[in-house]
């Protein structure tokens, strides 16, 4: 791929990628990304544990910073609409080697996810029909199957897997909200009941705020539709509305669900459902009979849906650097029909394949998700207070008339103590078994990070720069 072939791809279109992505579709980008039945069948566990009556509490608390993070984002997206999210949005706010160093970052996320939940999602559904039916298939199989079907569908077009997004991330809320409804309406021992609101029914002041650690992993995901910019209509528009409406709309789903999951169970056996590592699955058999599969279908559905929102998110924003020189150019290549960025999808299918392969043979498909989660938690804690470093420095060198000390002062700094106090708390002290690789994994990705960014920052490869803050519109 040349760079005349390059050059020959941005002349026919002002960005290469094209799209007319509306509010819904960009809506529920965000919104299956934060993947709300995965969350609630397996991530809430682990804040039912240490919480006990009081997790939705923790879990509001947790929506609250993740709200202030997204109106940070808002005030960046409503500027520099562009393909590469973070890595424009830094670069112009901070500078171009902060820039890439946090693009870095981002790159132990959304690329490694979609591996890591593709094997979880096989794993539980190897489990479920040899349990149901009696049907062997390996994890493996339906991991290898699911990518292919991500893959066909992000090379297809940016309308074709949103509407495949829309369609699953429905499903999967309705799903379980009709379980979580069902709770309350039949509640287990202790009756309905409001008292997982009050949180002085958390066991300690430490317990509810180890509750919240949990919870901000909960929304990860919001900031995923940035990178969607130049697919989208009236981006300065539609992403802000997006991403503070995707929050607020996931911040209900999950305390309305986690209370309904709780009731359900029965608020007097909050042991048992603390002690139960999905009880999601256990509720639904109770209160569902032989339909508890339609569980199982809203977490595959979740898969699907967080997977494609990934992929459409990391491939762009691969694009994007590429476009101006800060990684292959061969990354840029526009598929001439699809307009898809393919450089990026076979990039973003050869890593998946990957961490599958390397996942499967050294951890197995549960620890792995639990290494990468993890490693997420604490590369986004620092991408995101990157970010609200880049809001802070933008208003004040190139829209000191629109600076507003609440927006873009005091938020960034409220939002990014507390990123980093969650993150601090998920690595001290330092978590027993598999999870324990996560923050080793991270420090030498940062270190690594740091080489390359000196690197690609030398006089004779620093041509990428001059551009790295650009948006097409300019």
């Amino acid at each position: 791929y040349t760079r005349a072939q390059a050059d020959a791809d941005e002349a026919a279109s002002p960005s290469g990628l094209r799209g007319e992505m509306g509010v819904i579709g960009v809506l529920m980008q965000a919104i299956a990304h934060m993947a709300p039945a995965t969350g609630i069948a397996f991530s809430a566990a682990a804040i039912f544990a240490v919480t006990l009556v009081a997790a939705p509490v923790s879990i509001a608390i947790a929506g609250v910073i993740v709200l202030m993070l997204g109106i940070c984002l808002t005030q960046l997206a409503k500027h520099l609409p562009s393909a590469g999210g973070y890595f424009t949005y830094v670069s112009r706010g901070v500078g171009p080697r902060a820039g890439f160093f946090t693009s870095w970052l981002y790159f132990l996320y959304d690329p490694l996810l979609i591996g890591a939940v593709w094997m979880f999602a096989g794993k539980i559904t190897e489990s479920a029909l040899a349990s149901e039916y009696g049907i062997t298939v390996p994890w493996w199989a339906i991991t290898l199957v699911g990518v292919a079907a991500v893959t066909v569908l992000s090379f297809r077009g940016m309308s074709v897997s949103a509407r495949a997004v829309v369609v699953v991330g429905i499903l999967e809320v309705v799903i379980i909200a009709a379980l979580a409804i069902h709770g309350l309406l039949s509640p287990g021992p202790g009756g309905f009941s409001w008292a997982p609101f009050d949180p002085g029914n958390a066991p300690s002041l430490t317990a509810l705020y180890l509750g919240v650690v949990f919870g901000v992993f909960l929304y990860t995901g919001f900031e995923t539709v940035t990178p969607l910019a130049e697919e989208t209509r009236n981006p300065r528009r539609t992403l802000p509305l997006a991403i503070v409406i995707s929050i607020l709309i996931t911040v209900v789903v999950y305390v309305f669900c986690s209370w309904g999951v709780m009731i359900g169970w029965g608020i007097d056996d909050i042991d048992g459902l603390a002690g139960d590592g999905s009880p999601l699955f256990t509720l639904a058999a109770r209160l569902w009979d032989g339909a508890w599969l339609l569980v199982l279908l809203a977490v595959f559905n979740s898969v699907i849906a967080l997977s494609i929102a990934a992929q459409n998110a990391s491939t762009r924003v691969f694009y994007a650097m590429a476009r101006v020189g800060a990684l292959p150019r061969p990354l840029a290549r526009i598929h001439p029909r699809f307009h898809t960025p393919v450089g990026g999808i076979a990039l973003q299918t050869v890593i998946t394949l990957i961490v599958c392969v390397a996942g499967g043979l050294l951890l197995g498909p549960l620890d792995t998700l639990v290494v990468v989660g993890l490693a997420v938690v604490l590369v986004m804690a620092l991408v995101y207070s990157i970010g609200n470093l880049a809001v802070w420095r933008l208003y004040r060198r190139e829209h000191r008339a629109e600076f507003n000390p609440v927006l873009h002062a005091m938020l960034p700094a409220l939002s990014s103590a507390a990123l980093l106090w969650v993150a601090y708390k998920s690595v001290y002290p330092l978590p027993e078994g598999s999870a324990g690789w996560a923050p080793l994994a991270v420090l030498l990705w940062i270190i690594s990070g740091v080489v390359v960014t000196w690197y690609l920052g030398r006089p004779a490869r620093r041509q990428w720069m001059e551009q790295a803050g650009q948006v097409m519109s300019e």
